[in-house]
């Protein structure tokens, strides 16, 4: 099983991509107070001991591990493979502003974002990350990003065969449902269940539920 924990909030981190959302990207963000304390209250969330954990070596998701690595007692496994997409030089910007070039990238995803990876390259990295931790058995925690949550969804997305070689790519045009210090689980049936700050939760699945 696959126990997902998106890093806390970052300054960059507004949500409802209004005003002060910014792209992330591999920008070296740390997180926020606020961000720390979404680390701590995600890490109580977690009630299986993992067998392994690793995390995204960017920063705000290496911060958040190392929060959730005290209260498990365990020391995170850096993974470059697990970091967000690489935007380049579209990262910093509004959100609202580079909103039409990032879709048009996803409707390319051969093409590279300015100084950037390719959406291609991007889940040539991430995909087989996550699936080798779905597919072995035992609990396996990764701390990432808010766009590779949407990647595991569009996996488990009945059109993209539950699991199977593809992906449902309209998740990549998806605003993240797991939010900054989210929790989400995944069972070798590619069942996601979705438990969010605040009690704002959701599941997803075979069933498309």
């Amino acid at each position: 099983m696959l126990i997902y924990l998106r890093h806390g909030k970052t300054p960059l981190n507004a949500g409802g991509g209004g005003e002060g959302e910014r792209l992330r990207g591999w920008l070296p963000v740390p997180l926020t107070v606020q961000g720390e304390k979404d680390a701590h209250t995600a890490a109580s969330e977690i009630s299986l001991r993992p067998d392994t954990f690793s995390s995204s070596d960017l920063p705000r998701a290496h911060q958040t591990a190392q929060i959730v690595g005290e209260h498990l007692g365990m020391v995170p496994t850096l993974d470059e493979r697990l970091r967000d997409w690489n935007t380049g030089n579209l990262a910093g910007q509004p959100v609202k502003d580079v909103l039409p070039l990032m879709h048009h990238l996803f409707e390319h995803p051969d093409l590279p974002a300015p100084g950037g990876e390719s959406v291609q390259d991007y889940l040539a990295r991430f995909e087989p990350a996550i699936r080798e931790k779905v597919a072995a058995p035992g609990v396996h925690l990764v701390v990432g990003h808010g766009r590779g949550s949407t990647i595991i969804q569009g996996i488990a997305s009945p059109l993209g065969g539950v699991g199977g070689p593809e992906i449902d790519r309209q998740f990549l045009f998806e605003r993240p449902e797991l939010q900054p210090g989210g929790v989400m689980t995944v069972d070798p049936q590619w069942n996601v269940k979705i438990k969010n700050p605040g009690g704002k939760n959701g599941k997803s699945g075979p069933t498309g539920t």
